[in-house]
């Protein structure tokens, strides 16, 4: 076993004891003169499948059982040097920071390439959107480059930009439909009122003529009954004129309040009685 370490330029010295005598029973040491492992009190209640390690300084202490057909014979101690141990901590230190500069320049890798086909035409998107919202132009479209979950929001989004200028174009129809419904009842209301204008107006007319021609003979007709008044001198005939008198006052009467209600809306002036 001890030639075997031989090989092992780590190990210094290393050594076999009986396990029930504590004795020496054969040791090894790399340089002459080299003081040999001495045992370890606290190994007593060492499990025989356990190794057992503690560092001392610049070196490392490791001792196990030895057995042989399940019966404990012995025990082997051996120190060695920490150089091994510590090249390999510092080459896997160098190695996990290799691994780590390598993923690192994988990430930037897959950065740059998640940012040109993901986060460069979602900006793009947001450009065309602010674009639009400044404009008011429904009629720009973001043109698809990839068949990819990018690009189905592209077509959704033009969908529905699609969606918003059709709707435009109906309510500016709408309007313009609205409008020219406005305008046409505007000319009907403006075509009726010069009717109904009109007609006042003849009504107006007709009245003032027939205020006229009614008014000139019945102020003959009272004037002719106050001579005769005058004239006659029997009762019988003086209350023939007085009814013509009445009569003909009461129907000057019925003339003035025709002329009052046909100023009163807005018709034209009749002459006034005489």
């Amino acid at each position: 076993i001890l030639n075997s370490l031989e090989t092992i330029p780590e190990v210094i010295s290393a050594a076999i004891y009986y396990e029930k005598s504590n004795e020496l029973f054969v040791g090894y040491t790399q340089i002459p003169g080299t003081p040999l492992p001495t045992p370890v009190p606290e190994l007593t209640s060492l499990q025989p499948t356990r190794v057992y390690t503690y560092s001392l300084g610049s070196e490392l202490h490791i001792a196990r059982k030895l057995w042989y057909n399940d019966e404990i014979f012995g025990t082997i101690y051996i120190i060695a040097t920490k150089r091994a141990l510590t090249s390999q901590i510092i080459n896997y230190l160098l190695f996990v920071l290799g691994l780590m500069v390598v993923i690192f320049a994988v990430a930037i890798l897959i950065s740059a390439r998640l940012s040109k086909h993901l986060t460069q035409p979602i900006l793009k998107l947001s450009e065309t959107a602010e674009k639009i919202s400044d404009k008011g132009d429904y009629s720009i479209r973001i043109e698809k480059i990839n068949d990819d979950e990018i690009g189905t929001l592209y077509d959704s989004f033009n969908h529905m930009l699609d969606n918003i200028s059709q709707k435009n174009r109906e309510i500016h129809k709408l309007n313009e439909s609205l409008e020219e419904k406005v305008h046409e009842r505007t000319r009907d209301l403006l075509e009726a009122k010069e009717h109904a204008e009109s007609a006042d107006r003849a009504k107006s007319t007709f009245l003032a003529n027939m205020s006229h021609e009614i008014r000139t003979p019945m102020n003959s007709i009272l004037g002719y009954s106050r001579l005769l008044g005058k004239m006659v001198t029997e009762p019988k005939q003086k209350e023939y004129l007085e009814i013509v008198k009445t009569s003909g006052l009461n129907l000057l009467s019925l003339i003035d309040a025709q002329v009052q209600v046909s100023e009163a809306f807005g018709g034209a002036r009749l002459p006034a009685p005489s």
